[in-house]
């Protein structure tokens, strides 16, 4: 009997209200350690997702250094896509989607 009850309430359950636990992982790496006035610098980041299921519809958004002459740009040719530089000069940050 306890089987029984067990089955039928494994078979009513409702579907969870919540997503699953994610396991999301980023690191940020810079490409020089130190950059003098005018010189290009450039960032790794790096996304990685370690649970056992796929997700969807992921955002990425992280504030860029500020500065009024300073602009950042995402670079195309580094084969990165969904990435963009938003915002206006001084308060910009990157944002990505998958």
């Amino acid at each position: 009997m306890l089987g029984i009850a067990a089955l039928g309430a494994v078979a009513g359950a409702e579907p969870p209200t919540s997503p699953p636990p994610h396991k999301i992982g980023v690191t940020n790496v810079a490409d020089r350690a130190s950059v003098a006035p005018f010189q290009d610098i450039g960032f790794t980041l790096t996304v990685s997702n370690s649970a056992q299921f796929t997700l969807h519809d992921v955002q990425l958004t992280d504030a860029l250094p500020a500065a009024t002459n300073l602009t950042w740009v995402v670079d195309g040719q580094g084969g990165v896509s969904g990435c963009t530089a938003v915002g206006a000069v001084g308060t910009q940050s990157i944002s990505c989607r998958r």
